[in-house]
């Protein structure tokens, strides 16, 4: 179970991240917070490369949302269950459309995210795009 305070941060993690508000979700983290997206295996260290981050994902998919299925955990360290859906644009200008499950860890410090940890297929996702 987790607490409320965990509960209202992960709200607003997603609720940034569904506005496309880089900064707004990077600020949710500490100074110097880490996001790791284990598919890729790209590393964001501190706020503004988390930000940066963030926004270059959503300069390719513009329509990401990410919807919160499950939660698990408690206190500072959880788990929560999303599907990412939008579509993906392609270098030629062309668009596929995406649904890809996926988990973000969460571990927070001092009413802030500590590190986050997104995992995802990058096998499915290429599935999906036509393997380009």
């Amino acid at each position: 179970m987790s607490s409320p305070a965990s509960t209202t941060l992960v709200d607003s993690f997603y609720a940034a991240y569904n506005e496309h508000a880089a900064a707004v979700a990077a600020g949710l983290y500490a100074a110097d917070g880490l996001h790791r997206d284990l598919a890729s295996g790209v590393t964001a260290s501190g706020r503004d490369e988390i930000a940066r981050s963030l926004a270059g994902f959503v300069s390719r998919m513009g329509n990401a949302r990410w919807a919160v299925t499950e939660l698990l955990g408690r206190d500072d360290r959880f788990a929560v269950h999303y599907e990412l859906t939008g579509e993906w644009a392609l270098r030629d200008g062309d668009v596929c459309p995406v649904r890809l499950p996926g988990i973000h860890v969460f571990i927070l410090g001092d009413g802030m995210i500590r590190e986050t940890m997104d995992f995802w297929s990058s096998a499915e996702f290429v599935r999906q795009i036509g393997g380009v």
